[in-house]
């Protein structure tokens, strides 16, 4: 299962949302049973969290369909929407009905749907109890929550609900959910798992504040597999890059330098293959020389995505809630590693790990993520200290 392949989803329908429109290709692999998998980290399993780094996984047809309950982590702008698309193509080859809720827009218009979801009466009590359980308040949430597991209970073919980026409908209303979820699980362990077979769901986050042990009121994360999307590896950039006639010389290690400076997030490496091609005109070869990189890595740090400004906050909130990393990642920017004797990481630093900001560089040490992440960083941590005054 180690062949990467460029994958494009064409959808009859999507979200309104623009973002959800581009449908780029991205990578996914193909496996034995010639299915698509896609590769991702895995952190834990249901009350057994797994020491970071984690572990690299593919997650296939089968996966997707036995693992009931999951909750997947990703930085933003780290691959969430084209992972989405995957999972639910993966759903439309078994024919199971699916909804994604998008936790910043509550309307129904605005939610991707399978194509098996109709104008039904089924269907409209879908609509419904979804719609209750993203609207509803906290004096009305037992009711709520005997609705939910009563239409759950009574379904009779597979649904799959699936919400993006909980914790951004905020924190009390992230709990609300979370709660029912769980408590949804609760019925089917306790009461009649047969009953409640036919009900899945998938959580993605941007933060894990809301699942960590002491903060998980919820007990979400006790009872989901858990995971958090990938960075791309040089293999994997190179194959990227070939796709877009993009040549990397091996004499002057510069598939090694684009790797460092993007640490292989999604958004840097799709920035710094753009900031290639546009430097070369747009040629239909372009050749990678130690100056070309040096320039384009110049480019994008003087002139960065705007999604990276998230990151920032993201950071910013990571440390102000946890005073002791702030020292941590100024170890990390400066250069230092924990290294292969100090594995596995502390827990306290899987923040940090969950956003994208650490992780297993390219010389397999754990560290700051990329030299874009550790100038990044640098802003942030003066702010901190006081140091911009």
């Amino acid at each position: 299962m180690n062949k990467p392949k460029l994958f494009k989803i064409e959808t009859s329908e999507t979200s309104q949302n623009e973002e959800t429109q581009q449908n780029e290709p991205f990578l996914c692999w193909d496996d034995n049973s010639q299915e698509s998998a896609y590769k991702v980290i895995r952190l834990g399993s249901p009350h057994k969290l797994l020491d970071l780094p984690g572990d690299n996984t593919f997650l296939d047809k089968q996966a997707v369909i036995e693992n009931q309950h999951t909750l997947v982590f990703g930085g933003h702008s780290s691959g969430t929407r084209t992972f989405l698309e995957w999972w639910c193509h993966i759903l439309d080859i078994d024919k199971q009905v699916w909804v994604i809720c998008q936790s910043t827009d509550l309307d129904w218009e605005y939610f991707q749907k399978s194509s098996q979801i109709g104008n039904s009466d089924q269907d409209n009590q879908v609509k419904f109890v979804i719609e209750a359980l993203f609207r509803n308040r906290a004096d009305n949430n037992v009711e709520i929550n005997s609705e939910f597991n009563n239409w759950a209970r009574n379904l009779k073919k597979p649904f799959n609900l699936i919400i993006r980026d909980l914790s951004a409908i905020g924190t009390n209303r992230a709990l609300q959910i979370a709660t029912t979820l769980r408590r949804l699980t609760d019925q089917k362990i306790y009461v009649d798992l047969e009953k409640y077979k036919n009900f899945r769901f998938l959580v993605t986050d941007n933060s894990d504040f809301n699942f960590r042990d002491i903060q998980d009121r919820s007990g979400l994360s006790s009872v989901t597999y858990h995971y958090r999307l990938p960075t791309f590896s040089e293999d994997e950039i190179q194959f990227l890059a070939k796709n877009l006639s993009i040549h990397f010389l091996e004499n002057e290690k510069t598939l090694e330098q684009f790797h460092q400076y993007t640490g292989g997030h999604p958004l840097l490496v799709k920035s710094l293959l753009d900031r290639l091609k546009h430097l070369t005109g747009y040629s239909s070869e372009t050749t990678v020389t130690k100056a070309l990189i040096l320039r384009a890595c110049q480019q994008l740090r003087d002139s960065p995505p705007d999604q990276v400004r998230f990151w920032q906050k993201d950071l910013t909130d990571i440390l102000e809630r946890d005073g002791e990393l702030i020292s941590t990642m100024e170890a990390y920017v400066t250069g230092t590693t924990i290294g292969q004797e100090r594995f596995p990481p502390p827990l306290i630093e899987r923040p940090l790990f969950i956003a994208g900001w650490l992780g297993l560089n390219c010389f397999n040490r754990w560290g700051i993520s990329s030299r874009f992440h550790a100038n990044l960083a640098r802003p942030v941590l003066d702010k901190l200290r006081g140091r911009d005054s």
